[in-house]
């Protein structure tokens, strides 16, 4: 009988002990997933406000737009759908702090990766280089902020890349394909003010 209540009163420790941990565990890692989360916060790839705006070199003008048709519409744009992309790029470098250098290490990361000039290479190799780098895609998550040292990737996926879509649909040719054929805000045909929708 003794013996019997020793075992159960060392089992009950044993138990005790068992969910005692486990919840001390547990916590440990919620509070490290918050910590991680903080850390990120302070690491994750953002603009510098204190950077200077201009005008982008040709060459790397060149190079966003190469990529800009890579990310927004998988192939070559006309002439004059690249002549409103880039017054989306130039706007965006001269007049928002941080686009500048952004746009600047874009560029050339992408020639690096390229061993060329990016912009040299047909639509087939610019989608494929940026595929097998991981450029195309633009979600950064957390444990990548904390432990990859890929950092010039990170902020082109997280800076780089939606902005660019977003300037591809901000421009003329964007709206195009959502079936505007003028883009809003730009007259059109005077004729079409001058009498009633058909």
């Amino acid at each position: 009988m003794r013996g019997t209540r020793g075992m159960t009163r060392r089992k009950l420790l044993q138990v005790f002990w068992v969910v005692t941990l486990g919840l001390l565990s547990l916590e440990f890692l919620r509070r490290a997933g918050a910590f991680k989360e903080v850390v990120a916060g302070w690491i994750r790839p953002r603009l510098d406000p204190s950077s200077p705006t201009g005008a982008l070199s040709d060459r790397n003008r060149e190079t966003i737009v190469a990529f800009g048709e890579v990310l927004a519409v998988g192939g070559s744009l006309s002439a004059l759908e690249k002549v409103s992309f880039i017054e989306e790029i130039d706007d965006q470098t001269r007049n928002v702090p941080g686009y500048l250098a952004l746009y600047r290490m874009t560029a050339n990361l992408l020639d690096r990766l390229a061993q060329t000039r990016f912009s040299a290479l047909d639509i087939r190799d610019r989608t494929d280089l940026s595929v097998r780098h991981r450029l195309t895609s633009y979600g950064v998550s957390t444990r990548e902020c904390v432990f990859s040292i890929q950092r010039q990737e990170l902020a082109v996926r997280a800076l780089a890349v939606p902005d660019l879509i977003a300037a591809y649909y901000r421009s003329a040719a964007g709206w195009a394909v959502v079936g505007y054929e003028t883009f809003p805000g730009r007259c059109g045909s005077l004729g079409r003010y001058t009498r009633a929708e058909s």
